[in-house]
């Protein structure tokens, strides 16, 4: 039986700690297994809900958790239906708790070591908190410097297409003398296609960071180099630059400081942690370093982390991150984001790890961890804490992947990982509203789109089929509302667009085209690890409950949730 009378101390390091309020009799248990459900219920508290081997349930336990998600939103969104998830969770819980203590859990290194990492962690978050103060404004010079730097405007036209081998062909011919407008609305991909591929007159501010950095250095008339932009590739020409927007500091003053302020913080903290670790200098082997860089290909493998003990970082006087920790650590950033080249992900471990080091080692010198506000945490989290590391050794740690369990698994979801559907789009422009509504009504009645263009651009050529394929994220809203409702050949209601007035033909429609595995293998093993985990986690808990015995108070629980009814205890 779990008892929150008493409590039960265990090991950290060389003290002793209480164990959050929480003993395991085993011997106890063993007999109160086998006690029937009726004497069971004769000894129940009269605020219990569900007997759980004999620990209770009560009405203050679902309370707390009520309040707790009532403070977090997430009962607004849920309701009723989420408290019924919560007792049911706290059943579960309790049955992986009684199962952890029974088997000693709470004494495996594993586990106090588990305990004793959030000590230092929230050791290190009071020495920060200590001695690191985040300013609360941003000087209003640096307002005005950061107004005058992204507050200027700029006009770019660009044309994106789906090989690099025709940018650089259409690029070629825009410097040799080609019309950039004209090529836009015939070839482009994206929507700026309808406007001749130009851009409103925008704020440096509002310009995307990719497209920044094509076009920072560039006058008006110079045209990037082509690069890589929204699954296409893409070349842009500055049409015009402006001073600074004057009539628009009022407006952007708030938001300019809001970010200053964000830079500001951000260089507060970097000096922070620079002048810290510049007290406490760290030891690092080399040979172990360029051992776990020699492993790269197998980041993604759990052989990479291993069990070494060997030192990696140290500090003079004793702390360590061995070479374990710190391949778990630089495994744990790959799992991230494995998009990076291995030095940067491993560079990143590095660092973390360093800085753990030097902080966790000031805040023990200055007796941090033995802070009674800090040793109230870690007392509130150690019945989370028990329950994860003892997942994580009864499921966690048995799960594996197959050779070909990734491939399969994608040939069998394409669908999951296309991405919207593609359409070509037969459009036409006019400047007249009526005469875009007279349009529509004709194509409406069955006529062709062709002639329906000729009779409105007698002078302009229109060749069916010659337009490419758009992804529908790509497109304004205003297409995807007509498009919402419409089937292949049909076409759209008079639109009114910045260009003028706008008329389209659904000419096709197809599939989006999924990723490459490789671009999407990362979320398939987090897909693949949920499911084997949550089937593993299933298939314990009925295992538990097989043996266990839980004594459920239907008329209390109830009454708990229809409190306006009667109903006795």
């Amino acid at each position: 039986m779990i008892c929150n009378s008493m409590l039960r101390s265990v090991t950290i390091g060389n003290k002793r700690r209480p164990m959050g309020g929480w003993v395991f009799l085993s011997a106890l248990l063993v007999l109160l297994v086998a006690t029937s459900p009726v004497v069971a219920q004769e000894q129940a508290p009269g605020d219990t809900l569900i007997l759980v081997n004999e620990d209770p349930i009560t009405v203050a336990d679902l309370d707390a958790m009520v309040l707790e998600a009532h403070q977090s939103g997430k009962l607004a969104a849920s309701g009723q239906g989420l408290v019924y998830r919560y007792l049911e969770k706290r059943v579960n819980d309790l049955l992986l708790l009684q199962d952890a203590l029974a088997s000693g859990m709470d004494q495996e290194p594993e586990v106090l070591e588990f305990a004793a990492d959030k000590e230092r962690q929230y050791a290190i978050q009071a020495y920060v908190k200590d001695n690191f103060t985040y300013r609360e404004s941003a000087p209003e010079d640096s307002v005005r410097a950061f107004f005058d730097r992204y507050y200027w405007r700029i006009q770019l036209r660009q044309v994106s297409v789906r090989t690099r081998e025709e940018a650089e062909q259409l690029r070629a011919e825009v410097l040799a003398g080609a019309d950039m407008d004209s090529l836009a609305r015939a070839v482009s991909l994206d929507t700026k296609k309808l406007n001749g591929g130009l851009f409103k007159l925008l704020h440096w501010a509002d310009i995307e960071n990719v497209l920044r950095d094509q076009v920072r250095t560039l006058g008006v008339g110079d045209i990037s180099p082509v690069f890589p932009f929204r699954e296409s590739f893409t070349f842009v020409r500055v049409e015009q630059r402006t001073p600074v927007d004057e009539e628009s500091f009022a407006k952007v003053h708030d938001k300019s400081a809001a970010a200053v302020l964000g830079i500001l913080r951000q260089r507060d903290w970097d000096a922070f942690l620079a002048r810290t670790m510049a007290k406490v200098p760290v030891n690092e082997d080399m040979n172990a370093l360029f051992a776990i860089a020699a492993d790269s290909a197998q980041v993604l493998q759990g052989s990479f982390v291993g069990e070494s003990a060997r030192p990696v970082l140290f500090l003079a006087d004793g702390p360590v991150v061995t070479e374990a920790e710190l391949r778990k650590a630089v495994s744990h950033e790959a799992m991230t984001d494995n998009s990076r080249p291995f030095a940067a992900i491993m560079a990143a471990a590095r660092t973390e790890k360093k800085r753990g080091l030097v902080l966790g080692y000031l805040a023990s010198q200055e007796g941090y961890p033995e802070r009674a506000d800090v040793q109230k945490r870690v007392d509130t989290d150690w019945e989370q804490l028990l329950i994860q590391a003892y997942l994580n050794d009864a499921v966690a740690s048995r799960i594996t992947f197959k050779k070909g369990e990734f491939e399969e698994f994608y040939q069998k979801n394409l669908d999951r990982f296309r991405g919207p559907d593609e359409v070509r789009l037969e459009i036409l422009i006019l400047d007249d509203e009526a005469q875009a509504k007279e349009a529509s009504q004709k194509l409406a009645a069955g006529a062709d789109f062709g002639f329906v263009f000729g009779l409105n651009n007698p002078n302009t050529d229109f060749t069916p089929g010659k337009s490419a394929y758009i992804s529908t994220d790509q497109l304004s809203k205003p297409f995807r509302d007509q498009l919402e409702n419409m089937q292949v050949g049909q076409s759209s209601q008079a639109v009114e667009m910045p260009m003028g007035w706008m008329v389209f033909q659904l000419a096709d429609q197809r599939p989006g085209t999924p990723p490459p595995l490789e671009d999407v293998e990362m979320d398939i093993r987090k897909v693949i690890y949920q499911e084997k985990f949550n089937d593993r986690l299933d298939e314990l808990l009925d295992k538990l409950k097989s043996r266990s015995t839980i004594v459920r108070h239907e008329d209390r629980i109830k009454k708990y949730f229809n409190p306006s009814e009667e109903s006795g205890s």
